[in-house]
């Protein structure tokens, strides 16, 4: 699940964990609260975006991408709160305001975004970033491409740096995203 009004960063860092988690032959769905606004309609899988869970799954793990805290999962939260009640929970943030410290969280306030984080993940597990035809690298290079308003942001490191190379090494169309995200 994302936050509410989804950005490339959120939905990027979603859908990727989403095509992970399907790789390794398990099945997940991608949430956010609100629906995706047509900036973003180029992404992959973008289609696959849903705003409430599937009833008939039987989840048994939720992971959060992107939310500085828990409210900014918006609406969907209240209008099924025995899935967000019930189940393990998975924060992957860049938030500095993120003040959650729990095991099953990684909170990085010197990420550029949660992007940048969901690529070192992908390649901590041996996903190839050029996982899905290249689907895997762009939606990870749209959320960073986004949070650092294409490199512009003080926020941009050199780390930053290298996970956006070895995204496009992978095959990120850089220019065609910034160029899609920013005229």
């Amino acid at each position: 699940v994302g936050h509410e009004n989804p950005d490339a960063d959120t939905l990027g860092s979603t859908l990727a964990i989403c095509r992970m988690v399907e790789r390794a032959r398990g099945r997940a769905t991608a949430v956010f609260a609100d629906p995706i606004p047509p900036l973003y309609h180029f992404l992959p899988d973008v289609e696959r975006a849903l705003t409430d869970p599937d009833p008939d799954a039987d989840y048994d793990l939720l992971v959060v991408s992107d939310c500085g805290s828990l409210d900014r999962i918006g609406a969907v939260v209240a209008r099924h709160p025995t899935v967000f009640d019930r189940l393990p929970r998975v924060v992957l943030d860049h938030h500095a305001s993120n003040d959650s410290r729990g095991d099953g969280e990684w909170i990085d306030p010197a990420a550029a975004a949660t992007c940048e984080m969901t690529t070192l993940l992908a390649v901590r597990l041996g996903v190839p970033l050029d996982e899905g035809n290249v689907a895997l690298a762009s939606l990870l290079m749209a959320g960073v491409v986004m949070d650092t308003s294409t490199f512009a942001h003080p926020n941009t490191t050199p780390r930053t740096l290298a996970v956006s190379a070895a995204l496009v090494e992978a095959g990120a169309p850089l220019s065609d995203i910034s160029r899609r995200l920013y005229r």
